[in-house]
């Protein structure tokens, strides 16, 4: 048996079993009493928002779809799930706190949770149901922990001082983690993933920028004679008349010959056109935004139709993360409320509905009941009277069903 073989078994006679765990031990590097930092900045991460026109259209395009969604109080499931119309939860969604509504309120927290991975809302209130819903900005806030996990949530005042709010009082909506340790409790963002695209994509802009407002490609002026040796003083008369002659126009007159030499080094010849289509089809995948959804160059009826209803379809997923951090707030009122998002009116998941429909008559004509045939497509909640009899379908439509 080899020495590091012994070693191994003397380490292993000092491990612990804990055979009914009750909780996760983190572990002591887990202890951040005074708040872990986001693996990548997030304000930093937002930034692109202002600065990336891309990113800004992508990201921009499912908050606003989102938010634009009405929201549906519900309580029950299946068959007996019913909507609520009026309640203290949906009046204080409409105007979560007194300077922003509804809308700039869901936009701005999906808008948070693409492009940090991690979005914070703060319940307000002395008591445990909240007056007020208020975003903290993810570039202050930093998670406490302990070996049990999160203990709060610091979040920066200014001038260094920095309140922790209880982790009840907070909801945390974050992506998934690829990290280890303390900053696995922070989700990953699009502009983490995307920071070689977007940064190579600004240079390419930047440098796009300072060609036109050259309007010419720079020279090089050389004398022809190998003997002739221009000193510092000439090169540098002859440099001052030719920046001279560069924002004013007009002729340079040389004592002697001298080579003209273009440096054809423009963002053409760089490729930047290639590099830019690249970073834009990379935003469009890792954002989940196609391109013909933010415009329809190139895109034929099908192609545009086909690409509308994937982008909802990733967007109800998107979504599901909002329905639930608002179903948290909702059981503060009542333990048996939810929060559903409203897709009914997006008519590009219709097509997709009206084949779930097709399928139910289907079911119904072999011999299922309606309200069994109904949930098996996922649509347990359709309205059907107990009594409702199998609808007869035309048999041409049956024909040209796949």
């Amino acid at each position: 048996m080899a020495w590091y073989d012994s070693f191994s078994l003397i380490f292993r006679s000092f491990l612990k079993t804990e055979p009914k765990p009750k909780q996760l031990d983190h572990g002591a590097n887990w202890n951040s009493p005074h708040g872990e930092r986001a693996p990548y900045d997030p304000s930093k991460a937002l930034s692109s928002y202002g600065l990336h026109s891309w990113t800004h259209a992508a990201v921009s395009r499912q908050g606003q779809d989102l938010a634009a969604l009405p929201l549906k109080l519900m309580k029950g499931k299946g068959a007996d799930a019913q909507q609520i119309e009026e309640h203290p939860f949906l009046e204080l969604m409409e105007f979560p706190s007194t300077d922003s509504d509804y809308y700039l309120f869901a936009e701005q927290i999906i808008i948070d949770l693409r492009l940090t991975g991690n979005a914070y809302l703060l319940l307000l209130g002395t008591g445990s149901i909240p007056s007020s819903v208020v975003r903290l900005h993810p570039g202050l806030v930093e998670i406490t922990s302990d070996e049990t996990g999160i203990t709060g949530y610091a979040y920066d005042t200014g001038a260094g001082q920095k309140v922790v709010y209880p982790v009840e009082r907070v909801i945390h909506m974050r992506n998934a983690s690829y990290k280890s340790g303390p900053q696995s409790m922070y989700g990953t963002g699009v502009v983490e993933v995307l920071a070689l695209d977007i940064d190579s994509d600004l240079n390419s802009q930047k440098l796009s920028s300072e060609a036109s407002k050259r309007g010419h490609p720079s020279i090089l002026l050389s004398p022809t004679d190998p003997a002739d040796i221009w000193d510092s003083a000439r090169r540098k008369a002859i440099l001052d008349q030719y920046q001279g002659l560069a924002k004013a126009g007009g002729a340079m007159c040389l004592s002697g010959n001298a080579q003209i030499t273009p440096l054809k080094l423009s963002p053409k010849d760089m490729e930047f056109k290639t590099s830019r289509e690249f970073c834009r089809m990379a935003v469009c995948a890792v954002v989940g935004t196609p391109q013909t959804v933010l415009t329809t160059e190139s895109a034929n009826y099908a192609t545009a139709r086909q690409a509308s209803i994937t982008y909802y379809q990733n967007l109800q997923k998107i979504g599901r993360r909002l329905e639930l951090a608002l179903t948290k707030i909702a059981r503060l009122f009542d333990r048996s409320l939810y929060v559903k998002l409203d897709y009914s009116g997006v008519e590009s998941l219709q097509s997709l509905r009206t084949e779930q429909i097709n399928r139910v008559n289907l079911h119904i004509l072999n011999g299922a009941d309606p309200a069994s045939a109904y949930a098996y497509e996922g649509l347990s909640d359709f309205p059907i009277a107990s009594d409702a009899e199998p609808v007869p379908m035309d048999e041409e439509l049956i024909e040209e069903m796949p």
